[in-house]
């Protein structure tokens, strides 16, 4: 994948065209999500979650600050901004409410070893002492 593949994969997540931003996965890809959610694992988990979180009424986001493609995989700097439109309290990582409005910038590296992305987990943050 180059760097255009990952800017169309972007906006195609954006407009949550499932067809075309899973069309980069690999079928048995893995989404780490980290923290207390599971891995999403295969095409199909992923388009499943997007789908609920789409109709619980969180919106989200991504803009990619830098995109560094290796042979191998790619690392992504990005910031997600999300909206939530309605309460959704049983939320992974926290309750939350309509109006709720945060933005989370972190790096996220993606496995591509034979052009498809198989798996994408965040960059480990440094401990803090």
């Amino acid at each position: 994948m180059t760097k255009a593949d990952f800017e169309r994969y972007f906006l195609c997540f954006n407009a949550r065209d499932y067809a075309c931003f899973t069309s980069y996965y690999d079928p048995d890809v893995v989404l780490v999500k980290g923290g207390k959610w599971p891995d999403l694992k295969g095409r199909d988990a992923i388009i499943a979650f997007y789908r609920d979180v789409d109709a619980r009424g969180l919106q989200e986001q991504v803009t990619p600050h830098a995109i560094e493609v290796q042979p191998q995989g790619a690392t992504v700097d990005l910031e997600a901004h999300f909206q939530a439109t309605s309460d959704w309290p049983d939320f992974g990582s926290r309750p939350l409410k309509a109006g709720d409005d945060w933005r989370l910038r972190g790096v996220l590296l993606y496995e591509i070893p034979c052009g498809k992305i198989t798996r994408i987990r965040p960059r480990p943050r440094p401990v803090q002492p």
